[in-house]
């Protein structure tokens, strides 16, 4: 496939020429397009600002003459940037400091993390060699996966309509970076990518659902919007998807409600300061339609742009799933000396209700898988408020014993390479949704 300006008097006249009927394919209602059927829609280029360049876009895996037989995505990097499309530059005009082709490694699959292995490899995920049908060589990467972790069946339960992320516009300052577990497809700042995936709830069943406005909103040919986090853009965590744990909730929502039937999510979330208190929050705004309309009757009903907003960082939070009994969660290894720095302050955004509700924080030496003295779960404590944060942040401290009683702070020296992890225990209806490591400063 070779990307075109069409702004570009060059790219117009290109051989074989834009108007050729070889370049394009036959989509729904005669429309035709270039990028081949079912891939017309949801186009999303995303760069950011750091060299990485990327071009999200759907895919149909299906037959030629097969009907929603089974959908994906894909994703795209150039040999060219997006600003040598704007101006007409050629691929060997533009230097290697400017090529897009840094997405992992080849032939991977577009997934990774325990929860995304559902896209799986094998034809799912495909690099191409960069040469385009008219000989260029714009696309030096392609991914490709549809959802099978439950086998090539699951095509009848669920299909991906489209999907699109990119970098966390606010990433948590001076985070550490990630080891292990993925780590050889990390972004090279270590931040993680947010977006979202748009899905096909049983998109080839036609069985007749209850119709009426107090009657549930229909969960048959319709679509729901998940969650989707990366750690490049390229691999893919489908976790939320397979919890059938959706974004925006349709629960208890009846067929007369604006917001229960077909969504259609922007492609990325909009992080910004609230006007009512000033305060930094997610935004993702969303196309809805009644919830008596399938999918295939989306066009026979009005559309409504709705709005939904979460505060900053807490998009997903974790809790004990019985208050009465504490639940435990043990980070990855994290390399907490980016700078060199001997101590750093450890800071959680947490929500803690009543009395009850508690957070301790035990830290874990990743090479000896030993507790170092003094940094015990019992001797941590919350302290309110943070100091040079906010949203919600809160600062972590460990009690000495008598006779000083001091507050001490993350001595990450004190484990080897400064490879550590962190043991979260939540009591109660304690909730934690991110923690960040901020390098110590006296």
């Amino acid at each position: 496939m070779s990307w075109r300006n069409l702004a570009m008097p060059a790219d117009r006249t290109r051989d074989p020429p834009l108007a050729s009927t070889a370049a394009i394919a036959v989509c729904a209602e005669n429309a035709r397009s270039y990028l081949q059927r079912a891939a017309d829609a949801y186009v999303t280029p995303v760069s950011d600002g750091r060299g990485t360049e990327l071009v999200y876009y759907r895919k149909d895996f299906g037959t030629p003459a097969g009907w929603r037989e089974i959908r994906g995505v894909q994703v795209v990097s150039m040999s060219r940037s997006f600003a040598s499309l704007h101006h007409g530059i050629s691929a060997k005009d533009v230097g290697d400091d400017n090529n897009s082709d840094n997405v992992g490694d080849t032939g991977r699959g577009g997934s990774s993390g325990g929860g995304g292995r559902g896209s799986k490899g094998a034809k799912n995920s495909k690099p191409v060699d960069g040469k385009s049908s008219d000989g260029t060589t714009d696309v030096a990467q392609r991914h490709e996966w549809y959802l099978d972790r439950l086998g090539k069946l699951e095509r009848f339960r669920r299909q991906l309509y489209s999907l699109a992320l990119a970098p966390i516009e606010e990433p948590m300052p001076s985070a550490g970076r990630w080891q292990g577990g993925g780590d050889q497809h990390e972004d090279a700042e270590g931040r993680v990518w947010l977006g979202v995936a748009v899905v096909l709830e049983w998109p080839k069943d036609g069985s007749a659902e209850p119709r009426g406005p107090d009657f549930p909103a229909f969960a048959r040919d319709t679509t729901n919007v998940f969650l989707v986090t990366s750690r490049d853009g390229v691999h893919v965590d489908h976790s939320f998807i397979y919890a059938r744990r959706p974004l925006l909730l349709k629960a208890h929502k009846r067929q007369r409600d604006w917001d229960a039937g077909f969504f259609l999510p922007a492609p990325h979330f909009v992080t910004h300061s609230s006007s009512l208190n000033g305060a930094r929050q997610h935004t993702l705004y969303f196309e809805a339609r009644a919830g008596h309309l399938h999918h295939e009757e989306r066009f026979e009903g009005e559309a409504t742009i709705g709005r939904a907003s979460w505060p900053a960082h807490r998009l997903v939070g974790l809790r004990a799933a019985d208050p009465g009994c504490p639940a435990h969660v043990l980070t990855k290894t994290i390399n907490a000396t980016p700078r060199g720095a001997k101590r750093q302050s450890l800071h959680v955004n947490i929500d803690l209700p009543d009395a009850a509700a508690r957070l301790r924080v035990e830290v874990r030496c990743a090479r000896t898988r030993t507790t170092p003295p003094g940094f015990e779960a019992a001797r941590s404590m919350v302290v309110s408020p943070a100091v040079r944060t906010s949203g919600g942040m809160r600062r972590i401290v460990w009690i000495d014993g008598p006779p000083s009683g001091a507050e001490r702070d993350l001595e990450i020296h004190l484990c080897p390479e400064a490879l550590l992890q962190l043991r979260f225990e939540l009591q109660g209806k304690a909730r934690l949704y991110a923690f960040q490591l901020a390098h110590f400063s006296l």
